[in-house]
């Protein structure tokens, strides 16, 4: 069983708080920023981290939601490093964040399995099977083919084990 989450409910409602707010944008963007200022101020007052995915939507300066077409323009700029720029159409404001390449692996990539079958073991060409054994070799107890069968041992036949005497406690 999970550990029980610390101020479980509080979380939820900050969850909620972001989600109602990204419903009333398109209809009422003063709403939307009403929802987040509340989410924040819920946040910073019980000294809780809000997720970077979260700050990184909302503006720092008057609490509105950074969505492109809705609440702010994003644009990319930069020669040398690619940034992402976001600005707040609200007051103006601009976010930005480099444009980085995902980091390169050391370590050598796994082999995708194929999706050919393995390959089947030749079966013998007609008319020739596993060699038969005559019978009069099966009575004489010769038997020298590798497929054969082991013998096995005759339960009155004494074993190095059956010679060994334990005591009774």
């Amino acid at each position: 069983m999970a550990a029980p989450v610390k101020d479980r409910e509080v979380l939820q409602r900050l969850s909620f708080l972001f989600q109602a707010a990204h419903w009333v944008l398109p209809h009422s963007p003063a709403l939307a920023r009403f929802y987040c200022s509340i989410q924040r101020g819920t946040a910073r007052r019980l000294v809780l981290r809000l997720s970077p995915s979260v700050k990184r939507v909302v503006c720092r300066r008057c609490c509105s939601l950074l969505l492109p077409g809705a609440g702010g323009c994003l644009r990319l700029r930069g020669r040398g490093q690619p940034r992402t720029v976001l600005r707040c159409r609200s007051c103006g404001r601009h976010r930005r964040y480099l444009c980085r390449e995902p980091p390169i692996l050391e370590t050598p990539p796994l082999e995708t399995p194929t999706l050919e079958p393995p390959p089947l073991e030749q079966a013998p060409a007609p008319g020739q099977g596993p060699p038969r054994i005559n019978p009069a070799q099966q009575q004489s107890g010769d038997m020298s083919s590798d497929w054969s069968p082991q013998k096995r041992p005759v339960p009155n036949q004494k074993t190095p084990f059956a010679e060994i005497k334990l005591p009774l406690f």
